[in-house]
């Protein structure tokens, strides 16, 4: 290829040689010319063109590009918050069952290990509690009026 004085090959004898349509394979929709695709053919391979607009392209893809990327980051970083406080909470909520289910273990109550049934044991308990503590008050009040 012949350089030119800053050194760089020239542009045509930097292209490939064209393709004869007799002797290649043809690429699917490409050497059609009835095709609906709007590809070139095979065999355009005018790089002035290419360039141009593949430097016009990635000049405005740049600025919508970097508006949309910085939006995006700020959008990650919300979710990985987001999902950093829900990861957080659930923690809480588990270590929560867990003393409950200590709890209802240390008072002697038969539940199975799961959430769901901890926590339907844990209010059945509860109102099993309040009961208690009612007729123990009607008791307390019964012995008090003897007195």
């Amino acid at each position: 290829p012949a350089a030119s004085s800053n050194g760089i090959a020239s542009t045509a004898a930097s292209q490939p040689p064209a393709v004869s349509s007799t002797t290649a394979a043809p690429i699917a929709g490409s050497l059609n010319p009835t095709s609906s695709s709007n590809t070139p053919p095979a065999t355009d391979n005018s790089k002035s063109n290419v360039s141009s607009k593949s430097t016009t392209k990635s000049t405005k893809r740049k600025r919508p590009s970097l508006a949309v990327s910085e939006a995006e980051d700020e959008k990650t970083k919300r979710r990985a918050e987001r999902n950093l406080r829900e990861q957080e909470r659930s923690h809480r909520i588990t270590d929560r069952i867990a003393e409950l289910r200590t709890v209802l273990a240390e008072a002697g109550v038969h539940f199975k290990p799961d959430r769901y049934s901890t926590l339907v044991s844990v209010v059945e308990y509860i109102k099993q509690l309040q009961n208690r503590s009612q007729s123990l008050d009607e008791e307390h009040k019964k012995l008090m009026a003897t007195i």
